[in-house]
C-alpha cells in the first residue's frame, strides 16, 4: 500500500468512526434481556431536535417507531418484543443518520424454564395499586424477573442458574445472590445491572466450599458503600433438654435422635452428644471483598 493510499485508507477508518460513533445505548448487536429499552447518542452540534427510528428490517420501510425527540434519550415500552431483532437509528435536524444500529431480545422466563403455570393477574385496580415494576426472586431454577401492573414481563436474569434478586441499592443496581454452579448449593452475594452484569461478589469462603448455602434472603449496600450479609455457621452444642421431656412431646416434630415411632435412636444420645446447630453471622465486607465486621450469634447466644 502506498502513501497516498494509506492516507485515503486512514481517513475512511476516521470517517467510519465518527460516523458510527454517535449511537451509545443499546450497544451494537447486543442481546437484551429486557423490553423496556433506553435508547442513548451522542449530541451534534447546533441541533435543535433528533429523529429516532426503530424498525424490525435494515430498510426501516415500516419503522415501529418513528419520533421527534429534543433529549440525547428515548425509553421505549410499547413496541419491543422478547426473541425479536431490531434496528435503530438516529439523526439531527434531518441530516444524516448515525447508524443503523443492530439488537435482539432474549427469552422471557416462562420460555427458558418451560413454565407451565405462568405468572397471571387475576384482578388489578389501578385506584389502590401503585403504578410501577414488581421484581422478584426465585429459588426455583436460580432466576430473577419483572412484570409491569398487567403482568407482561419486562426484565429477566437472562436464564436459569443466573441471579436470584433480593433488593436494590441507592443506584438502582439489584443486590442478590449469584448461582455458581461450583457451589450448587450456594448463592454466592453480589450487585448486578440490568444487564447482569456483576459489579461486586462475596468473596468464596470455606463454608460455600463445605456446601453450605449463603445468605438466608437478604444483602445490602451500606452508605458507606461496604455490603452486609448473612452467612451460615455450623457449630456443636448440646440440646437443651429436662428430666420429663418425653412425656411433654405432644407434637409430631422429630429430633434426629429419635426415629418415626417417636423412640429413641442410636444417632446420638440426645442427653450427653453434641448437636450440629446452624446459626447466622452478620457479615460486612468492603469493595474488595474484605471482611471488616462480624457478628456471630453463637458468640452471645
Amino acid at each position: 500500500m502506498n502513501k497516498i493510499s494509506r492516507l485515503l485508507f486512514n481517513i475512511f477508518l476516521i470517517f467510519s468512526s465518527l460516523l458510527w460513533a454517535g449511537l451509545t445505548n443499546p450497544p451494537n448487536e447486543s442481546n437484551l434481556t429486557y423490553i423496556h429499552v433506553l435508547f442513548e447518542w451522542e449530541e451534534e452540534s447546533n441541533a435543535i431536535g433528533y429523529e429516532l427510528q426503530i424498525s424490525g428490517s435494515e430498510d426501516f420501510n415500516n419503522p415501529s417507531v418513528n419520533t421527534i425527540i429534543t433529549d440525547l434519550f428515548y425509553i421505549e415500552k410499547e413496541n419491543i418484543n422478547w426473541e425479536s431483532n431490531y434496528y435503530w437509528r438516529v439523526r439531527a435536524n434531518a441530516g444524516e443518520w448515525m447508524g443503523p444500529h443492530e439488537f435482539s431480545t432474549g427469552e422471557t422466563s416462562v420460555t427458558f424454564q418451560n413454565d407451565d403455570k405462568p405468572i397471571e393477574i387475576l384482578e388489578y385496580n389501578p385506584a389502590l395499586a401503585l403504578d410501577g415494576i414488581t421484581i422478584y426472586g426465585s429459588y426455583h431454577k436460580n432466576y430473577s424477573a419483572a412484570i409491569d401492573m398487567n403482568g407482561n414481563e419486562v426484565w429477566n436474569s437472562g436464564g436459569v442458574t443466573t441471579h436470584v434478586f433480593f433488593g436494590v441499592d441507592a443506584n438502582n443496581n439489584f443486590l442478590g445472590g449469584q448461582y455458581n454452579s461450583q457451589y450448587p448449593n450456594s448463592l454466592i452475594g453480589c450487585e448486578f445491572s440490568i444487564n447482569n452484569d456483576i459489579t461486586w461478589s462475596e468473596p468464596i469462603n470455606e463454608g460455600i466450599q463445605n456446601g453450605e448455602k449463603f445468605t438466608q434472603h437478604e444483602i445490602i449496600k451500606l452508605p458507606n458503600g461496604n455490603y452486609m450479609g448473612f452467612v451460615p455457621v455450623i457449630e456443636e452444642h448440646p440440646i437443651p433438654t429436662y428430666t420429663n421431656y418425653l412425656d411433654k412431646r405432644d407434637t409430631p416434630f422429630l429430633w434426629e435422635g429419635y426415629d418415626e415411632e417417636g423412640e429413641e435412636a442410636d444417632c446420638f444420645d440426645y442427653m450427653s452428644d453434641d448437636y450440629k446447630w446452624k446459626g447466622e453471622k452478620i457479615v460486612e465486607w468492603d469493595n474488595d471483598g474484605q471482611i471488616v465486621w462480624e457478628w456471630n450469634a453463637f458468640e452471645f447466644y
